[in-house]
């Protein structure tokens, strides 16, 4: 298993910064799955894809809701 840092992960998702992805770990269902290995946190690759996979696909911003 791979497992991926905040700045890394930050890198799959344009104009997201680090912080964000330490906002979404405090509310749960947002962001991807993650896992602490200590004080560390990680993403593992596969969960990070998945989140991507699973978010919905628009076709106009009026769809956003």
């Amino acid at each position: 298993m791979e497992l991926l840092t905040t700045a890394q992960v930050a890198k799959y998702f344009p104009n997201i910064k680090p912080d964000t992805l330490r906002q979404w770990r405090q509310s749960p269902n947002r962001g991807p799955e993650f896992v602490k290995v200590g004080p560390r946190v990680f993403y593992p690759k596969d969960a990070v894809e998945q989140f991507i996979a699973n978010l919905p696909r628009l076709k106009s911003t009026l769809e956003i809701k």
